[in-house]
This record gives C-alpha cells, structure tokens and sequence, in this order.
C-alpha cells in the first residue's frame, strides 16, 4: 500500500491541527461519511477535530458512479473513520480510490499518516504498513488472527504456535493451537489429556474454554465458523508415547445454532505410527461416521438420539451423542488408576480400553484438527 503526501492543510491559525494530503485506496480509507451542512476544506477539517473517532477528511465529489475523486475545496465535506470503529457500518464506504487530507497531528509524517498500529504493533517503512506482534493482524493490528493459515503470511516459522484466533463474523476470539508445517497447516480445534473437567455447559462448549496448552475446546461457535463446508479434511488422533494412532475424514463439517451444530462426517480413513507396544490389534475405530447427522449434546442440553435424553449427562461431557451406546467419550475426564472397572463418564476412544494398562500407561491426549495444504 503506496501513501504519497502531496500537501498540508492546517485547520486554522491558531491550531496545531495538520492535515496532510494522501493517497487513498479503497481497502484502506475505511468509512467515509457525508457531513451535512458542512461545506469546503477548512470547515471539514474544523468538524473533524470535534469527533474522536475522525481520521482524515476530504472535500469533493465522485465523477462517475463507482469512480474516481474530483477533489474540490469547497465541495461536501467527508469525513474518514476507521473500520474498526463499532459505532460506525463499516458497509456505509463505497470502496472509491482518491485522494483526502488524513489527521496527522503536529508532524505530517508518512509513517503516522494512514496506519495507526494498535495492539503493539510498529510501522515498517520499507513495506509501508504495520508489523503486528502475537495472535495480532489487520492493516493496523486491529484485529485477531482470523485463522491458521495467516500466521505464515505474518512471517511464524514451522513448527506449533499458541495463538487467540477470532474468525470473520465471530463474537468470541479462541485460544487454540497452529501448527505449520512444510506443507501443510494444522489447526487444533481440541485437545484432551482427560486431566480437566469437561462437564461443561452449553454456553461454555459453545464459545469455547482453555485450560492449557493440552486441554482446550475452540468452541462450537468457532468450528462452524471456520468449518463449515464439506470439503475440511480432520484429523482425530490418539497420542502415545509410543506411537500414534489416528483417522482421517475427508469430509468433515458443523452446522450452525439453527442446528445446534449438527455433524456431518464422511467414513475416516484409518493409519498408525509407532510400535507394537501398543498392541497388534490396537485400531482406533470410527467415532464420527456413526454420529453423523447429529446435534451437539451436554448435560443441560440433550439433543441424543435416545430416551430418556441422558448421555451426555452419563458421559460427563459434551460431545454428538447419536444413542445412549457411549463409545466414544473424548472429552471426559481420564481414569483415575489404570485397572480401573468400566465408567461411562470417563474418556473412551472406540477400541481402545483407557482403563486398560496396555494404553494407559502410555496415553497422552486425544485431539482434533484440521489440516491444510500449505499454498
């Protein structure tokens, strides 16, 4: 984004006021906003100053529908707000190229002209933009990272990454788990060392919770958000010390509220890593296909396929209970010693036995994430 200053407009005489004229581009300018009854530069930017919330102001009018700016020094008065001002319809800008007079303060620099970076960011000359810092991104760090894939466009290496995402037209920022790699991008949606509670509520499953780095939930609002078209490949794995065992769903989506977040799997594709200490037969089975068709369940909201509505209430936990059959319970809370007896509210991966020395001794987390090929 090119910024070139080509005059100054001071707002009075007595002012320290500074107006320098830039050029704008229409991802950049943010609301423009008519002001009535003011009229010409100097008043435009007398007005500006009187609003907080102001950034730059310009007088003119548009050539064409859709075109370019005719500047013009006693034309209608403009004035520029910032998109991420959320008293203002970002909608309300037309998207129109051209030329304004952008608050600058005392110093017409060009670094402070348009990018006032927030949240710790800093202004990179060379570029001619903010450098944002941690889960920040935005052309003025305004913002947090919508998803994985933009932490290589904000230069992160290989490797995983605790960032707080907030996809576009969420309410609710998440903390969660990027991991990059060559040539593909994970993002981790949960992960469960059955070390926490998660006999949670509605409310709490929908927007999400994290207790650790091993021990989140990005929340169901999220999921859908991020993945909610058929064609996310997800990941569902189960993490030993001695190997790893996991299935991969090509087709893998969640619907919205109206839904209370319904699942829709395709049939997972088993693979394992590691040795035969985890067993000859030792196949994680499928704990999504069976599901598929769903909605999302906890104990203060049933929506099972079963009577009486009971399973997540018996599983301790949230998850697309399809029937009172608790099979697949991995968001429960882990046992407490390994030749515990069988309990329908503690963590269960299909054909894997938990309470089972064979694996517990060598458990570590359950997880669940989305891969992407790395453009």
């Amino acid at each position: 984004m090119g910024l070139a200053v080509m005059l100054s407009l001071r707002c009075d005489d007595s002012s320290n006021t500074v107006f320098s004229r830039v050029e704008c581009f229409a991802e950049s300018c943010g609301i423009r906003e008519l002001t009535l009854g003011v009229k010409g530069l100097l008043d435009c930017a007398r007005w500006c100053r009187t609003d907080a919330s102001c950034i730059g102001v310009s007088a003119g009018h548009t050539t064409t529908p859709g075109g370019g700016w005719d500047d013009d020094v006693e034309g209608d008065c403009y004035i520029h707000r910032d998109c991420n001002d959320v008293s203002k319809d970002c909608s309300s800008f037309t998207g129109v190229s051209g030329l304004y007079y952008n608050l600058t303060g005392t110093e017409p620099v060009v670094a402070t002209i348009l990018n006032k970076c927030q949240n710790g960011g800093t202004w990179d000359e060379t570029s001619n933009q903010c450098s944002c810092v941690g889960s920040w991104a935005g052309l003025r760090c305004e913002r947090y990272l919508r998803n994985c894939s933009e932490l290589i466009e904000l230069g992160f290496g290989i490797g995983e990454h605790l960032v707080q995402i907030q996809p576009e037209f969420s309410d609710h920022p998440a903390r969660i788990v990027c991991d990059i790699q060559k040539k593909s991008i994970n993002t981790y949606v949960a992960k469960s060392t059955g070390d926490f509670e998660g006999d949670k509520t509605w409310e709490e499953y929908e927007n999400g919770f994290f207790n650790d780095i091993n021990n989140f939930w990005i929340g169901l609002k999220n999921l859908h958000l991020l993945f909610h078209t058929e064609k996310n490949r997800m990941v569902y794995a189960a993490n030993f010390s001695t190997g790893l065992l996991w299935r991969s769903y090509p087709e893998f989506y969640v619907g919205n509220s109206s839904t209370n977040y319904e699942l829709t799997a395709g049939r997972g594709t088993f693979y394992r890593k590691g040795n035969a200490t985890l067993g000859e037969g030792g196949r994680l089975l499928d704990c999504f296909t069976f599901a598929s068709g769903m909605p999302f369940s906890t104990h203060d909201a049933e929506h099972c396929n079963c009577v009486p509505k009971t399973c997540a209430s018996r599983a301790g936990a949230g998850w697309w209970f399809s029937d009172c059959d608790i099979r697949c319970n991995p968001l429960a809370r882990k046992y407490e010693n390994r030749r515990q007896s069988y309990a329908e509210d503690r963590i269960h991966l299909d054909n894997l036995n938990l309470y089972d020395s064979t694996y517990a001794e060598n458990f570590q987390y359950v997880s669940l994430s989305f891969r992407k090929r790395a453009d």
